[in-house]
Parts: C-alpha cells; sequence; structure tokens
C-alpha cells in the first residue's frame, strides 16, 4: 500500500468503493463495478463519476487495473484488514504521539468498559506479552 495511503482517510464515498471490492475479494470489471455502485449505493453514476473516484484511489495506490481500457479490471492492492491497521496506526502515530496508550484512553473517553472489552483487552495484551517474550 502506498504511503500517502496510510496517511489519507477515505472519504465516504472511496470507502463505498473499497467495501465493493473488499466483499467481492477480486477484481471486478469496470462495467460491473459501476452497476454495483448504482445498485448497492443507490448512485446514479455516469462512467466518469467512477473513473474519477477510480485514479484517485490508484493514485494512492489502494486499487490497480490490468487489461486494456475497453476491457479493464480493478482489484484492490491491500484487504480491508490491512487498509484500517494502516490507517489506525497511522492515526495513533499523527494524533497521539505514537502512544497505544493514549490512542485507548482517547478511544474508551469517559465510558467505562464492559467486562467483556475488559477481558478482551487482557487476552490482547497477554498475547502481546508472550511475543514480546519469545522474542527476547
Amino acid at each position: 500500500m502506498a504511503n500517502s495511503a496510510q496517511q489519507n482517510r477515505l472519504t465516504a464515498t472511496e470507502q463505498e468503493i473499497m467495501e465493493v471490492f473488499w466483499r467481492c475479494g477480486d477484481g471486478l470489471p469496470f462495467q460491473e463495478l459501476l452497476d454495483r455502485m448504482n445498485r448497492e449505493y443507490h448512485k446514479d453514476w455516469k462512467h466518469q463519476t467512477l473513473r474519477t473516484f477510480l485514479t484517485g484511489l490508484q493514485r494512492v495506490g489502494l486499487v490497480a487495473a490490468r487489461g486494456s481500457r475497453k476491457a479493464q479490471i480493478y482489484y484492490p492492492l491491500c484487504t480491508r484488514d490491512e487498509y484500517m491497521h494502516q490507517w489506525t496506526r497511522s492515526l495513533m502515530e499523527r494524533s497521539y504521539s505514537n502512544s497505544l496508550r493514549n490512542f485507548l484512553f482517547a478511544f474508551a473517553g469517559n465510558e467505562p468498559l464492559t467486562e467483556e472489552e475488559v477481558d478482551s483487552l487482557r487476552e490482547m495484551l497477554d498475547r502481546a506479552d508472550k511475543q514480546r517474550k519469545t522474542k527476547k
């Protein structure tokens, strides 16, 4: 994934396009992507509208195309999990001094964590501690 993609949050529309790719799990012909966007997200897009968005997603390294212009297949260059991991990591670095602690405190806010959330965090910390110890 391109460096600029890690630093830029997707617009709502770009997110919708990427969600179509991620649900599909593979490349899509241009016309099929256009049809899905118009049907699933109630768009009324013409070809140029989608091409503009795809060009932007290609520029930041999230989408690529193969084939001739009339028969291009567009496909994602990362999974949803990969994108979300990079975006979250970038947010933490930029906004929380690269501190997971500060990020989690901001995320939780003044709301108390549920018992399930506390248990999940404990499990995650236990795994991280084991991984850290095995690297020594």
